[in-house]
């Protein structure tokens, strides 16, 4: 029984990093589903200031910034990053989950692995 409860516990310990939902479940105003296959899913991002994404994830993953914008990113562990782009770069990313706070609206085109 002590080893039930041990499991049990380690799973709310590490929950936020292992379940966190799809980007596009929680943010649908944010996040639009261009193109899908088997290898790759395609999305347009568009944000207005003050816009806040719960924790998700993504797969490893390519931006393309459409418009210049400023976000912050929180991350499970509870550290947060400041992040300011500009229109015309392309970012390669692996991996991650965060939730987002908009601090200046942007456009971007996110293209996720699934393989």
């Amino acid at each position: 029984m002590k080893t039930a409860w041990l499991v049990l516990g380690m799973g709310i310990v590490f929950a936020p990093a292992t379940w966190a939902q799809d980007a596009v479940a929680v943010a649908s105003k944010q996040f639009k589903v261009l193109a899908e296959d088997d290898q790759v899913r395609v999305l347009e991002y568009a944000d207005k200031k003050g816009d806040k994404v719960p924790m998700h994830s993504h797969p490893k993953h390519i931006v393309y910034i459409l418009k210049n914008s400023k976000v912050k990113f929180s991350f499970p562990d509870g550290t947060s990053k400041e992040s300011e782009t500009k229109a015309g770069v392309a970012l390669i990313r692996p991996a991650v989950t965060h939730s987002q706070e908009t601090m200046s609206a942007g456009r971007a085109i996110v293209i996720e692995f699934k393989k």
